[in-house]
């Protein structure tokens, strides 16, 4: 009976994990493609599937550890994919922040994402690359790979701050445009957001596939 509970578990996450895939990638695509619709509906629509998604996972971990006293792996699983939900609920609040300010860049100043389309899709496809990399690893049980992704959290907040240079020394020659800069600045943390949680992802993997602890630099044998 464990078993089949801990199955439907990963069935669920993983169905989680598609809808905060699919968030995070149209969040992106829409204000590319200037689409205020498609923004609308990550946050009116998908965002409140994410809300009940975290909920019921969190109800389920929670019977299936009291009803079973599950032990080491299974613990262990169940401890992940709690985890992993709180995250992906988060990476849905973070796609939501996005889209709400490509909605106001469309309205306001849609030149600025034109400028900017090169250094957002280039953070994008890292975060994208370590967002999907990770729930890959999760699925085909394969740590290595976690590990590998864990180090690409570094180019993304080397890019970042690269990024914020460039939008600081604008914002100097730009000020009466103060607003319009802040929300392309808050796109673009929103995406280093993402990819550090994606690299929280792949630590609980690690954690539950290897049974160590990779966090600030532990690598401890449990």
């Amino acid at each position: 009976m464990l078993e089949s509970k801990l199955t439907q578990l990963k069935t669920e996450i993983i169905e989680f994990s598609n809808l905060i895939l699919d968030m995070f990638k149209n969040s992106i695509k829409y204000i590319f493609l200037k689409q205020p619709d498609g923004l609308k509906k990550i946050i009116e629509e998908q965002e409140p599937k994410a809300n009940n998604y975290e909920i019921s996972l969190e109800e389920s971990c929670i019977y299936i550890s009291a009803q079973y006293n599950p032990k080491a792996y299974d613990l262990r699983f169940i401890f992940c994919v709690l985890k992993m939900s709180n995250d992906f609920e988060r990476i849905a609040d973070h796609a939501v922040n996005i889209a709400q300010s490509g909605l106001y860049l469309i309205e306001k100043n849609p030149m600025l994402i034109h400028n900017y389309k090169t250094d957002i899709d280039y953070l994008f496809k890292l975060a994208d690359n370590m967002l999907t990399g990770s729930i890959t690893s999760f699925i085909e049980e394969n740590a290595p790979k976690a590990k590998i992704l864990c180090g690409l959290d570094q180019e993304v907040d080397k890019y970042k701050s690269k990024t914020y240079k460039k939008i600081i020394d604008e914002i100097k020659t730009t000020p009466s445009n103060i607003e319009d800069y802040l929300h392309l600045e808050r796109i673009v943390n929103n995406i280093e957001r993402i990819a550090d949680l994606s690299t929280n992802i792949c630590e609980d993997i690690i954690f539950l596939y290897e049974a160590r602890i990779i966090k600030h630099h532990k690598d401890e044998q449990l």
